[in-house]
């Protein structure tokens, strides 16, 4: 039923339009929506721009207190990355460790204990894997992969393996969906062989595989966690290609949110259906004194419009989904 409620198409994208629009959104996000930091280098783009500059500058949250906000940009910056936005990859590769261990951003590599929660977390693990389906790096991937081999733990009485420490409700431990895209990284890049041997078969040892998107996209709540199911998918399929299940997960992700574009695009792919509802929710002219919001992992609601997500997009998040329709 659920799949039958999911959008249809309506024809191809207007490239022209996608693509001034994805420009206009990182125009926007660039003035309002980078955090300086002395972890980066300055940006050669705002070096031009500024040639006074000493700090470089990532993708964050901005408050309306005037407060960056980094938690969740390993997430978010992983994916623009993914959707083309060199910044993103920039903001991932420089929170990692010299042990190769990744943490929620630049400025929070190396601090633990931290009160807003735990240093790393599974939606945390899909930005970095989105940053390695974008980016062909296998050393960096390599160390990676060392890390997790070294941190292992007991968990109920189970050998696990963590992308973390010091994450007392164990949100850093790796199960099923984490090891499908990792089983599947390592494939990419030769590297299968430094998997633990208990981790290569997802599905055996965890019962996972990409059938179980589907149950998630009909079980999972409306908000993050179904925007986690969505984003798993999206990398599924661009390291193993398309199938009937990943098809029938998007169907459903869409009946559920149809006012979701992200949800949407997975469905119809670079449809015009896709880009008329992104205008309608991405509009550059609309006031806002709040820009912290990824609305693709928002509850969008079908009908009560008094606090919609997209008064409060931080703006990376229009520019990421018109560079997917705009650029194949």
């Amino acid at each position: 039923m659920l799949k039958g409620l999911a959008p249809v198409g309506s024809g191809p994208v207007d490239l022209a339009a996608a693509r001034d629009a994805a420009a206009a959104y990182r125009k926007l996000a660039r003035e309002r929506n980078l955090k300086p930091t002395s972890r980066m280098s300055v940006d050669p783009e705002d070096k031009v721009e500024d040639p006074s500059l000493k700090l470089g500058r990532y993708p964050a949250e901005f408050t309306k207190e005037g407060k960056f906000v980094d938690f969740d940009m390993a997430l978010f910056g992983g994916l623009i990355c993914a959707g083309g936005e060199r910044r993103g990859c920039a903001l991932v590769r420089a929170s990692q460790d010299l042990f190769g261990r990744f943490w929620r951003s630049p400025d929070r590599v190396g601090l633990s204990g931290l009160s807003d929660g735990a240093p790393f977390s599974g939606d945390a693990f899909l930005g970095v894997a989105a940053f390695f389906v974008a980016q062909s790096e296998p050393e960096r991937f390599r160390k990676y992969l060392r890390n997790i081999r070294a941190n292992k733990a007991i968990v109920y009485g189970r050998e696990v393996y963590k992308s973390c420490q010091g994450d007392d409700a164990f949100q850093c431990v790796l199960a099923g969906p984490e090891w499908l895209l990792l089983n599947l990284l390592a494939s990419r890049f030769g590297q299968s062989a430094a998997v633990p041997l208990a981790m290569r078969n997802p599905q055996a040892t965890y019962g996972f595989e990409e059938h179980m998107l589907a149950w998630q996209a009909m079980l999972n709540p409306a908000g993050y966690r179904l925007h986690l199911t969505a984003v798993q998918l999206w990398l599924i399929r661009q390291l193993r290609g398309d199938s009937e299940e990943l098809r029938l997960a998007a169907a459903l992700l869409a009946g559920r949110q149809p006012n979701n574009a992200f949800f949407l695009y997975l469905h119809l792919g670079r449809d015009k259906t896709v880009q008329d509802l992104l205008n309608k929710t991405c509009t550059p002219t609309r006031p806002q004194n709040e820009y912290t919001e990824w609305m693709w992992q928002a509850a969008i609601p079908a009908f009560d419009m008094s606090s919609p997500p997209w008064d409060r997009s931080m703006r990376w998040d229009c520019h990421f989904m018109y560079n997917l329709l705009a650029y194949p």
